[in-house]
C-alpha cells in the first residue's frame, strides 16, 4: 500500500471510530474471506487470501485476525494496533478475541438494501452464534450500514486533495483540448 493510499485509509479508519464512539458501539467486526468484504477498499485497502476478523474499535487500537500468510498485507498498512495470526483453528482464534474484548455492542456488515454494506455470509454469521450464543448475538449486534454510508459520504482531507487534483486536471485537459 503507497502513502496516499494509507493515508486514506487511515483516515476513514479515525472518523469510524468516531462514528463508534458516539454510537456508543464497542466493535465492530468484519470477517471477510479473500478480501469478499466489499468494505475493505474502503477502510483498508489490504486484501486476505484467508479468513480474517477486522476489529475496529473507538478507541481506534484496532486489531486484525489473520493466517500467517496474509500477516505481511495487514502489517504493512500500519493500521493495526495488533496484528494477531491464528496458527491452525481461525474460529478458536477469534472466540478468543472475542472473549477478551466482550462487547456490548457489536456492528456487523449485514444489510438488506445496500449490497456495499452486506459482506457477512451466512456462514459466518453462524460462527458467530457457535462462538457467541444465538442468544448473546442477536442482544449485542447491529447492523454496520448506517455507518458505512456516513464513512463513504463523508470525504477525508486526502479524498478531497485527490478530487481537487482531478478537477484542476480536468480543468487542464479542457484548457488545451478548446485551445
Amino acid at each position: 500500500m503507497n502513502n496516499l493510499e494509507h493515508q486514506v485509509a487511515k483516515e476513514k479508519l479515525t472518523a469510524a471510530s468516531n462514528l463508534l464512539s458516539e454510537q456508543e458501539v464497542d466493535l465492530w467486526l468484519i470477517l471477510t474471506r479473500e478480501g469478499s468484504d466489499p468494505v475493505m477498499p474502503l477502510l483498508i485497502g489490504a486484501r486476505s487470501v484467508h479468513e480474517a476478523a477486522i476489529m475496529i474499535f473507538p478507541s481506534g487500537q484496532h486489531t486484525v485476525l489473520c493466517s500467517q500468510s496474509d500477516r505481511g498485507n495487514y502489517a504493512s498498512t500500519s493500521l493495526f494496533s495488533d496484528v494477531v495470526v491464528y496458527e491452525k483453528d481461525f474460529q478458536d482464534s477469534l472466540a478468543e478475541l472475542l472473549s477478551k474484548s466482550n462487547p456490548d455492542r457489536l456492528m456487523l456488515n449485514y444489510s438488506e438494501t445496500d449490497a456495499l454494506s452486506d459482506g457477512l455470509t451466512v456462514g459466518q454469521y453462524l460462527m458467530l452464534e457457535e462462538i457467541l450464543s444465538p442468544e448473546k448475538l442477536t442482544a449485542i449486534e447491529s447492523s454496520s450500514e448506517g455507518v458505512l454510508k456516513q464513512l463513504r459520504s463523508l470525504k477525508s482531507p486526502e479524498e478531497l486533495n485527490r478530487v481537487q487534483k482531478a478537477v484542476d486536471i480536468t480543468l487542464e485537459i479542457y484548457a488545451e483540448v478548446f485551445s
